[in-house]
């Protein structure tokens, strides 16, 4: 079964949860789908996003994932009902987490993350990015997190 749809990132990983629950992402240009990683697929582990090393092997066998997730979604978010994605980077004592407003109801949806795993930031950062530059904010700061990202970039390109 074929997607059929341009995907940015898929996030795939034991470091993204919600409530108890362990979750995995699939972010395209339109919408954000979120489904619980069930315990039959629990040693899948799948970063797809934007400078992912994935190999052809690797976006295969996502592409198989991909049909599982979408078959058992358990959200979708289209782009136009989220007003904002405010980011908080996780820390040595605490987690991070996403915190997705959306239009309508006021659903809010909190996505956290642990520490240790650099590979879910380097896949769900990035691809947050694409999909909404203009939404996604740094708890901390407030700014958005691209520019906070060039921001620290050309500062260390100036040392």
């Amino acid at each position: 079964m074929s997607f059929g749809e341009e995907l940015i990132g898929v996030i795939w990983s034991d470091y993204l949860t919600f409530g108890p629950d362990h979750y995995a992402l699939i972010i395209t240009p339109s919408r954000i789908i979120g489904c619980k990683k069930r315990a039959l697929w629990k040693g899948l582990v799948v970063y797809l996003g934007p400078g992912s090393k994935a190999t052809t092997a690797d976006r295969e066998d996502a592409q198989k994932v991909l049909a599982k997730l979408m078959e058992a979604k358990d959200f979708e978010f289209p782009k136009d009902s989220i007003v904002k994605i405010v980011y908080r980077k996780p820390r040595l004592f605490s987690s991070g987490h996403l915190d997705i407003h959306t239009t309508g109801k006021g659903l809010e949806l909190i996505i956290g993350f642990r520490a240790g795993n650099r590979g879910t930031l380097e896949a769900l950062i990035p691809s947050l990015i694409i999909f909404a530059a203009d939404r996604f904010y740094d708890e901390k700061t407030g700014a958005l997190v691209e520019a906070e990202i060039l921001h620290n970039v050309r500062g260390n390109d100036q040392n």
